[in-house]
């Protein structure tokens, strides 16, 4: 039976944080999001409306300041997941002093190809976008989670695997929740990373 996509187009304002990887990175990522999940991106601040998939790379780097009041509507049948992955990584937490925060879910991988190079990569570098340890767990078998080839390759995570996610840091349950989001996506090996 064959599922119909509804399209749809969801809004959130946030204010966006300090990400370690800096707004160039960012920006690439998202991009990469826009391109993979066949969904479009806007981000909004002042009444004005910026698509990130032709918008120039330095304004879009000038929007993402930390403090910013943004406002990011995603429009496609995958617009949920889309705004799922997003959030996390531009309302990263800034670089005040917490205390340790762990968080940890276990996810079934959904990709009908399960974890081969593109999902893998696709992984770690949006696990690599939190301040948090990334860790993942297979059969008691860990690895670190923003590695691709030391890490999440050697898992051989195939259709339906049960994988465990830990982070530890202070972005722990936003990097847990975009990656699960991520993992469990049946749609994976669709998303491009180049």
């Amino acid at each position: 039976m064959k599922t119909e996509n509804i399209p749809l187009n969801l809004t959130r304002t946030l204010v966006v944080g300090n990400c370690p990887l800096g707004g160039r990175h960012l920006v690439g990522i998202f991009r990469q999001i826009a391109r993979g999940l066949n969904c479009k991106i806007i981000f909004a601040k002042g009444g004005t409306e910026t698509s990130i998939e032709s918008y120039p790379q330095d304004a879009l780097e000038k929007l993402l300041k930390p403090g910013t009041d943004l406002t990011i509507r995603v429009e496609g049948s995958n617009a949920k997941m889309g705004l799922d992955l997003l959030t996390p990584l531009i309302a990263a937490t800034s670089g005040k002093t917490e205390a340790v925060k762990r968080a940890s879910r276990t996810v079934i991988v959904r990709n009908e190809l399960g974890f081969h190079s593109r999902p893998s990569h696709l992984f770690a570098m949006i696990a690599s976008s939190f301040r948090s340890e990334i860790i993942l767990e297979k059969d008691g078998e860990k690895v670190d989670g923003k590695e691709m080839f030391s890490g999440i390759y050697m898992l051989a995570c195939g259709p339906g695997a049960e994988l465990t996610i830990h982070a530890v840091g202070p972005d722990s349950e936003e990097a847990v929740s975009a990656l699960s989001s991520l993992a469990e996506n049946p749609y994976l090996h669709e998303i491009s990373c180049s």
